[in-house]
């Protein structure tokens, strides 16, 4: 179960970062000779189904696996307000940037967001789905193991992201030295 998952999970690690790559997006826009906006809505589609033999393994495999961790009394309630805290800021900072230009459903803008949410962390998108995925009131050994994957994921893909930001964004660099990376609390560059 543990190993299927894994396979599951890099299978679609392939597919989405393959999609993702800047050379594949651009050979592919223009040998189909269509615009960005229709790529991002074809690689949403594709990375929802390629999410989907994962996501739905996972799902019906979960409850065989042993639990590690489970919270009662009072910690559930901390629990719920971290998980709502979590979606809460994955829709704010989705909302903020544009949710049609993420969705390939407009034309997406070549702007640096550095108020709101982008003014507390770089990547606010992946803060709020780590924060919702890891607010569980139970995790069982296959969770853990789920969790850990798409952590490592989200934390490697917003690292790849920053290279394409930086030649993409004029002021980039510069918002890198004020904003901490995904941890608010946390920033090398800022002294206080």
């Amino acid at each position: 179960m543990y190993i299927e998952i894994f396979f599951l999970f890099l299978c679609f690690a392939f597919i989405h970062s393959l999609t993702a790559s800047r050379s594949f997006k651009n050979s592919l826009i223009t040998r189909l000779e269509i615009t960005p906006e229709t790529y991002r809505l074809g690689y949403n589609l594709l990375s929802v189904i390629s999410f989907l033999p994962f996501s739905l393994y996972w799902l019906t495999h979960r409850a065989e696996s042993e639990v590690i961790v489970t919270f009662e009394g009072f910690a559930i309630v901390l629990i719920f307000i971290l998980k709502f805290s979590g979606l809460s800021i994955l829709l704010a900072a989705f909302v903020q940037s544009g949710i049609g230009s993420f969705l390939g459903l407009k034309k997406s803008s070549s702007k640096l967001y550095k108020e709101g949410l982008y003014g507390i962390v770089r990547h606010p998108q992946y803060l709020g789905g780590i924060i919702f995925m890891w607010a569980s009131q139970l995790i069982t050994l296959l969770d853990f193991e789920v969790y850990l994957l798409l952590t490592l994921y989200l934390i490697s893909g917003a690292l790849l992201e920053e290279n394409k930001l930086e030649e993409e964004l004029e002021g980039y660099r510069k918002y890198q030295k004020e904003v901490p990376f995904i941890i608010p609390l946390y920033h090398k560059g800022r002294n206080r």
